[in-house]
C-alpha cells in the first residue's frame, strides 16, 4: 500500500472524505474530492449550528452532500434534510449525493484531477468504495436507492429535501441560501427556522450556507449577527458558530498573467490594507474585471469583509442608490450638535397595535437636512412616544411641530372614536397632518429628492434595543425599504413590500412630503427671537417655567390647553401648522 493507508483509515470520516468519492468540478471535469481550505475550515471547526456568510463558488454545498453520504453510508438510522429556495434546486444536491454514490459503483473512466498518485492504491479504493456502495458481495445490490426527492439505505438511513422540511427527527440538516429566502419569501424563511432548524435535536448538526442578501433585515441577517456576536465565547448547543470565507483566500481568484492596470480601485485596495487585508496584484486584476461585469453586485457576491456582505446594496432596495452614495460620502454616521438657531421637526409613522417610527430632523441654513435622532416600537401606546418625546426635547430643545401621516385623523381603533390627531392636541403637541399623495410613488420621489441633502447621525445608524427587544436602525429601515419582490411564479412586485422596514421609510417620506409641500418652515424661529428682546425674553420665561414645572410652553400660565386654531389664529401661522 501507498501513502494513501495506514491502519484505521476506513474509521477516519476525513480520510474517507478526500478518497473514496469523485466531484464534477465548475469546468466539468471529473476529480476526485479532496478538501479545499474553505471546506477544510467547515469540517475541523463544524459545531452544532454553523453559520456560514460566503462569496459563490467555494464548494460549501457539495461538501455537505459529501458528508451527509458519508454519515448515511456509515451509520445505522441516520436522517438528513437538504432545504433549498427552490425544489430544483433541492433537486440538484441531491443529484450531486446520487452522482458520487454511482461513480463509487462504476468509478470514472475519465478523471482530470486525482491526488491518489499509485496506481495500485486507486484500483484499491475503487474496490473498497464498491464493496461499500453495494452493502454485500453480490454485484447487483445497491446499499443505497434514489428517488427525485428523497434517498434510501439499506441500514434505515435517509435523505429527504424541501423548500421548507417539518416534522421527523434529523440528525444533519443542510440549509441552502436563506438569505435569498428571506429576501424574497420571509414567511418561508420564518417556516425554515420554525420548522426545520427548530426541530433538530441539540447534539445533532445545522449546516446554514449563503450569500448575503437583504442588507441588515431579516431571518438570515438576523442568524448572522447573533453568530458574529457569538465569536470569542463558549458556544452552548444551541448557539450559531460564525464563519466567514471571502474571496481574497480562494487561490484561484487571481489572474497572473494579466496587465490589467485596476487603479481605478485604488482607494478599495487602501481600505482594504488598513482592515488588513492585502491582495496581490493579480488578485486586484481578478476582482477588478469581476467587478466591471458585475457593478454593485459584486460586494454581494464576493464580499471581502462580513460587515460589507451585510451593508450590500438590496435588490429592489427603493433608495438604494441613494443610501449607497451616503455611505460613500460619509454622511451616515456622522457627529453633530443641534443647532439653536433653527427648529426641530418630527415625522411619525403611526401604529397603535403595530410598529410606530419616528424620525427627529432639523433644518439647516445651508440647505442641508441634519437627521438627529430615530425611534421605533411595537404595540406601544402614543402616551410611551409621547414620553420619548419629551425626552428629545429635554436633551435637545423644544420640537416645533410633528408631522403625522395623512390617517391620524381617522378612528384609531374600532371600539375608540378618538383620532390619532386628537391625542395629539390633548398632550399639547402642536401637530400637523401631512396630506395624501395621490401615489405613493410621488411621496418616494420627494424622498429621492432629499436624501442627498441629508446628512444622518450615528445614532440614526444603531439599532434601538427596549427591553429585550431589538429594533433595526432608522437607516437600516431606508436601506431595507424595497419593492415586493418576485412571485413564486418569478413576476416582480412593483408596489412597495409592508415589513418591518417601511414603518421607518413611511415616517420619512411623511418628512419628505412635507419638505416638497412647503409645510417645513424656511424661517429661522431662534435667530428671529435673538432679533426680538420680547420674544427672547419670553422664551426665556417659557424656559424657565418649563424646567421648574415639566409644563410645555404651548400651555398659558394657568396650564389650560391652548388649541391648534387658537395658537394659528393668534400667531399668523397658516392654518395646516
Amino acid at each position: 500500500m501507498g501513502k494513501d493507508w495506514y491502519d484505521g483509515c476506513m474509521e477516519d470520516r476525513e480520510w474517507r472524505l478526500n478518497h473514496l468519492y469523485y466531484i464534477q468540478n465548475k469546468d466539468g471535469g471529473i476529480q476526485r474530492f479532496c478538501m479545499n481550505w474553505a471546506q477544510r475550515e467547515l469540517f475541523e471547526r463544524v459545531w452544532t449550528r454553523n453559520a456560514i456568510l460566503k462569496v459563490r463558488q467555494l464548494g460549501i454545498s457539495t461538501f455537505v452532500e459529501l458528508l451527509g453520504l458519508d454519515c448515511c453510508l456509515f451509520n445505522r438510522g441516520f436522517q438528513m434534510g437538504i432545504i433549498d429556495k427552490t425544489m430544483t434546486d433541492a433537486k440538484s444536491k441531491l443529484l450531486k449525493m446520487k452522482q458520487a454514490f454511482e461513480w463509487m459503483l462504476y468509478p470514472p473512466s475519465r478523471v482530470v484531477e486525482d491526488h491518489v498518485e499509485d496506481p495500485a492504491d486507486r484500483e484499491q479504493i475503487a474496490k473498497l468504495a464498491a464493496a461499500i456502495a453495494r452493502g454485500n458481495e453480490n454485484p447487483e445490490d445497491r446499499a443505497g436507492k434514489f428517488k427525485q426527492e428523497t434517498a434510501t439505505f439499506e441500514n434505515g438511513s435517509s435523505v429527504r429535501i424541501g423548500v421548507s422540511l417539518r416534522g421527523g427527527t434529523l440528525q444533519l440538516l443542510h440549509v441552502s441560501e436563506l438569505a435569498s429566502v428571506a429576501h424574497n419569501f420571509p414567511r418561508r424563511a420564518e417556516e425554515i427556522i420554525s420548522g426545520g432548524i427548530n426541530a433538530v435535536g441539540k447534539d445533532c448538526i445545522v449546516i446554514s450556507e449563503s450569500t448575503h442578501e437583504g442588507g441588515k433585515y431579516g431571518e438570515h441577517y438576523r442568524i448572522i449577527k447573533g453568530a458574529m456576536e457569538n465569536q470569542g465565547r463558549t458556544l452552548d448547543k444551541l448557539d450559531f458558530a460564525f464563519y466567514f470565507f471571502p474571496w481574497w483566500r480562494q487561490a484561484e481568484y487571481a489572474l497572473p498573467e494579466s496587465k490589467t492596470d485596476t487603479s481605478e480601485l485604488a482607494e478599495y485596495w487602501l481600505e482594504l490594507e488598513e482592515k488588513g487585508i492585502v491582495v496581490t496584484d493579480a488578485q486586484k486584476r481578478w476582482y477588478y474585471s469581476m467587478w466591471k461585469t458585475m457593478g454593485s453586485a459584486m460586494k454581494r457576491e464576493y464580499p471581502s469583509t462580513p460587515e460589507e456582505a451585510l451593508a450590500n446594496q438590496i435588490s429592489g432596495a427603493i433608495y438604494g442608490a441613494q443610501i449607497e452614495r451616503l455611505r460613500a460620502e460619509g454622511k451616515l454616521s456622522c457627529e453633530f450638535e443641534v443647532d439653536s438657531m433653527h427648529p426641530l421637526y418630527t415625522a411619525w409613522d403611526l401604529g397603535m397595535g403595530d410598529y410606530t417610527a419616528i424620525w427627529l430632523i432639523q433644518p439647516g441654513g445651508d440647505g442641508r437636512y441634519y437627521v438627529l435622532d430615530y425611534y421605533c416600537a411595537n404595540k406601544a401606546g402614543l402616551d410611551f412616544y409621547f414620553n420619548k418625546i419629551r425626552e428629545w426635547e429635554r436633551r435637545y430643545q423644544l420640537i416645533t411641530r410633528h408631522f403625522l401621516p395623512f390617517d391620524a385623523e381617522a378612528s384609531t381603533s374600532r371600539v375608540s372614536t378618538v383620532t390619532a390627531a386628537q391625542y395629539f392636541a390633548q398632550a399639547q403637541m402642536p401637530y400637523c397632518v401631512v396630506p395624501r399623495p395621490a401615489d405613493i410613488w410621488h411621496g418616494i420621489y420627494a424622498v429621492r429628492d432629499l436624501l442627498p441633502r441629508c446628512i444622518f447621525h450615528q445614532r440614526c445608524s444603531n439599532s434601538i434595543v427596549i427591553d429585550t427587544n431589538e429594533y433595526m436602525s432608522g437607516v437600516d429601515a431606508l436601506e431595507g425599504y424595497k419593492t415586493g419582490g418576485t412571485t413564486a411564479g418569478g413576476v416582480e412586485r412593483s408596489a412597495p413590500l409592508h415589513d418591518a422596514c417601511s414603518h421607518g421609510a413611511d415616517a420619512f417620506r411623511y418628512f419628505a412630503q412635507a419638505v416638497a409641500s412647503g409645510m417645513v418652515g424656511r424661517e429661522d424661529v431662534r435667530r428671529r427671537e435673538a432679533g426680538n428682546p420680547i420674544l427672547q425674553e419670553r422664551r426665556t420665561e417659557n424656559d424657565q417655567k418649563e424646567r421648574a414645572s415639566g409644563v410645555p410652553w404651548w400651555r398659558d400660565v394657568t396650564g389650560d390647553m391652548r388649541s391648534r386654531e387658537w395658537r394659528n389664529k393668534t400667531s399668523g401661522r397658516p392654518s395646516w401648522w
